[in-house]
């Protein structure tokens, strides 16, 4: 028996551990009520996320009507990031999307969320079981669940039996028989063929016909549903319904003439209604594009200046710009120079919403929205440079396509042939051929890009500047995978605080040197590499000579024998070295700092923070000096007040 006992131990923590690892969200409270200050944990260990480097949060708060979305303030610590989510007084529901590098943990199309409560914590809100049940039928995308419309059935079903006069409200009884026939449970099918049976009784009004109409839609009574639909139009001739139908027809309607006519009516008859209110903005905006197509520009202002939001004013210009642009290079537009201006105004619309960010919806949070309207920033930007290559501003052409080709990151083809016509006009072939060289080796070019390359590569170079530039080419495809993998390795990590002596008789400080990146690098006479990496090290010294913001400090440690000073000091003179050398004679700081073996170099923020740890010299001083160059100015840009790791 005692042989047994280690191995059910083993067998409990193997439990224990992977039961800790399926539960990869926490809330606390558990049962959340209105006003709470609810605190999130989450391990992504398991999940498609656990190797991303920041991981995103949304909450949405579902309401009885809709949702709002935020973001959520994740800390990291040990694996886990932690947060908190304060619940809404009018919350019925909040879920969380939790995403990273555009893949998302779904829970296995579970979600991560959770009802709110009543002040008893017991018993969730009144509203909370049919707010469920429309986040399952009809939110489920947002709040990261797979669609279920039996479990959108149980949740009406549960809040039915802690109210059973729910059944008898069209609201209610409309999304029961719709759920029920969605998810084809016969059984709710023939409850809700007796349950319309009275409610038909009930009906006052244009909202319960419409209800009744959809009831019947569900349970398969369509002669029934066309009654229904009938009726309302002979009983509700000015009804939402006929509204609906006018706002409809204003839309599909092509003359000018016939939508002119529909407007007007829509004024006269329903100028007080709020469903006509709500679309006025996209109906004048629709006219004033007509006008504008027809240049008649008195009549495009007198609807234009009627629309209330400026990103869809924003819209409309930019709408109107791309037909004057001609909608490609090889057109000849009459009115680029009108469309200039428009799409001139378009983006200075959509700058100032990305200043304030006043007219961002509810259900969006600041980052979507942001991104939304960037997004339209470059279409608009791309409609607006080429107005201006139309116009010969080949200068203005680039500078904005340029910005639409780098919101887009350069995937659309037509965007991307584009840029490098007005590349050539306004920078000259040399730095186009260049930069058309970087898109073909991106993936991105198209084959009239690729013909521009063989152009300028023939009309510019010499055999010699050709294999010139290649290696130069070459080079610098080297230097971004190597950059890459320098910035998986790059750490944040408080350096250990030193002061030494320098050949000199000087006391240097590690933290008298804030502000400063700070190159340190273990060495001893003895050591064969660190002799060798030498010549490399002197030529990157002197190239941040004049760099009073990066400073080599070479740290003489594990030296053997006596007169340790004597030695360093004799090596460095006979090989003309420029190195400012400090001696750990006890090797104290090479413990400090865990080197294991020599050379190691390590380079240290403005912060005082390690990002780069380097063991040992490859034999190639040239590429030394290259990574180290790219160290320095890595950890340069990366010099922002991160929290270290302790």
């Amino acid at each position: 028996m005692k042989r047994s006992i280690p191995l059910i131990i083993s067998l409990l923590a193997f439990i224990a551990a992977h039961s800790l690892i399926a539960q990869n969200l926490t809330f606390e409270p558990a049962n959340p009520i209105s006003g709470d200050k609810v605190s999130i944990k989450y391990n992504p260990i398991g999940t498609d996320l656990q190797h991303a480097e920041k991981i995103e949060v949304i909450c949405y708060e579902f309401l009885e009507d809709g949702y709002t979305a935020s973001e959520v303030y994740l800390q990291q610590k040990e694996g886990y990031y932690s947060g908190s989510v304060v619940v809404s007084k009018e919350a019925n529901a909040i879920f969380l999307s939790i995403s990273a590098d555009g893949k998302k943990d779904s829970n296995n199309g579970k979600g991560y969320g959770f009802k709110v409560y009543q002040n008893d914590r017991k018993n969730p809100k009144p509203k909370a079981f049919e707010t469920m049940a429309s986040i399952y039928g009809m939110y489920y995308r947002t709040a990261g669940l797979d669609r279920n419309y039996e479990k959108a059935l149980k949740y009406l079903k549960k809040s039915a039996s802690m109210n059973p006069g729910k059944k008898t409200e069209g609201k209610f009884l409309k999304n029961y028989a719709s759920y029920g026939a969605k998810a084809k449970d016969e059984a709710v099918i023939a409850e809700c063929k007796e349950l319309v049976k009275s409610y038909r009784e009930r009906v006052e009004g244009e909202d319960d016909l419409h209800n009744l109409g959809s009831i019947l839609n569900s349970i398969g009574d369509k002669e029934a549903a066309e009654e229904i639909k009938n009726k309302v139009s002979t009983e509700f001739p000015d009804g939402k319904m006929a509204q609906s139908d006018l706002i409809n027809s204003f839309y599909r309607t092509k003359g000018l003439e016939d939508k002119l006519n529909l407007y007007n009516i829509l004024q006269s008859k329903y100028g007080d209604s709020e469903m006509v209110q709500s679309s006025m903005d996209r109906i004048n905006g629709s006219l004033a594009v007509e006008y504008g197509k027809s240049n008649d520009w008195e009549n495009f202002e007198k609807y234009f200046s009627k629309v209330t939001d400026p990103v869809s004013k924003a819209s409309y210009l930019n709408n109107l710009a791309w037909g004057m642009s001609g909608e490609s290079i090889d057109a000849n537009p009459e009115h680029a120079a009108k469309g200039k201006v428009l799409s001139k105004k378009s983006l200075e619309l959509i700058e100032a919403e990305l200043e304030s960010g006043s007219l961002k919806p509810a259900t969006r949070t600041r980052n979507q929205w942001k991104n939304q309207l960037e997004y339209s920033y470059g279409m608009y930007a791309d409609t607006y440079a080429l107005c201006a290559y139309h116009e010969g501003d080949f200068e203005e052409a680039f500078k904005y396509q340029k910005i639409a080709c780098k919101q887009n990151k350069f995937r659309d083809g037509e965007m991307n042939e584009r840029f490098s016509v007005y590349l050539e006009k306004a920078k000259g072939p040399e730095k186009t051929e260049k930069k058309l060289q970087r898109l073909i080796s991106m993936g991105v070019a198209t084959a009239k890009m690729k013909e521009q390359y063989k152009r300028l590569y023939k009309e510019n170079n010499s055999l010699e500047s050709a294999l010139e530039k290649n290696i130069t080419f070459l080079q610098s495809l080297a230097d971004e995978k190597k950059k890459e993998e320098l910035e998986k390795k790059m750490i944040n990590k408080k350096a250990p605080e030193f002061s030494l002596i320098n050949l000199n008789g000087e006391k240097v400080t590690l933290s008298d040197l804030k502000g400063k990146i700070v190159i340190l690098d273990f060495w001893a006479t003895w050591c064969g590499p660190c002799k060798a990496s030498f010549p490399g090290m002197q030529t990157a010294v002197d190239k941040y000579k004049d760099d009073k913001n990066v400073v080599f400090l070479f740290l003489d440690t594990w030296e053997s024998g006596d007169k340790k000073e004597e030695k360093a000091q004799k090596f460095i003179d006979d090989k003309g070295y420029t190195f400012n050398v400090l001696m750990d004679n006890d090797n104290e700081i090479v413990a400090k700092y865990k080197v294991s073996g020599i050379p190691t170099k390590f380079v240290v923020d403005k912060n005082g923070n390690i990002r780069f740890k380097s063991t040992g010299f490859s034999g190639n001083n040239d590429e030394m000096v290259n990574e180290l160059t790219m160290m320095i100015e890595m950890a340069g840009a990366a010099s922002s007040g991160e929290k270290t790791m302790p």
